[in-house]
């Protein structure tokens, strides 16, 4: 006999040993492929309804006032400014577990509110010279927060109704 049929015949026990070891492995991965899967597939629906749901949420003005900044993620250190330029929003920090979010806005170049608490779905209304802004927080992620701002007119309520 050759020297390898010698080594394998005295080793032959830890051969199918592996063997089975290998067998087993393949076998696990297989149920992992499949167990995945059907996990995606359930995480590709969740996503699809989170986007008709971010989607259908975003079309919807806020009521009080045309929108001056549409809904937007801002990352936590980071800054939007509304169209109109006159409000600017500093993300200072983010709780996802909490649901809420520390901001600073300025508004005509004045802070109006310094590391202001806000909760997801909760407003801020701040006075400014072009009217009342109002700061709405959407969501929140890990080191970023989804919201909107709205301008709502003092001359509004004077006005004649149409």
């Amino acid at each position: 006999m050759r020297a390898w049929a010698y080594w394998v015949h005295d080793n032959i026990t830890m051969i199918l040993f592996g063997l089975v070891v290998c067998l087993l492995f393949v076998a696990w991965l297989v149920f992992e492929a499949i167990r995945s899967h059907s996990s995606r597939d359930e995480i590709f629906r969740l996503r699809q309804r989170l986007y008709e749901l971010e989607r259908e949420k975003a079309g919807r003005t806020l009521g009080d006032g045309p929108p001056v900044l549409a809904s937007r993620w801002i990352n936590v250190g980071g800054a939007a400014t509304t169209s109109d330029g006159g409000c600017l929003i500093l993300l200072e920090a983010v709780s996802p577990f909490q649901k809420r979010a520390l901001m600073t806005v300025r508004v005509d170049g004045y802070p109006a509110k310094k590391n202001e608490p806000i909760v997801v779905g909760q407003r801020l209304e701040v006075q400014g010279k072009s009217g009342t802004y109002l700061v709405e927080l959407h969501g929140t992620e890990k080191n970023q927060a989804r919201l909107a701002v709205s301008l709502r007119n003092r001359h509004v309520e004077y006005a004649e109704p149409v």
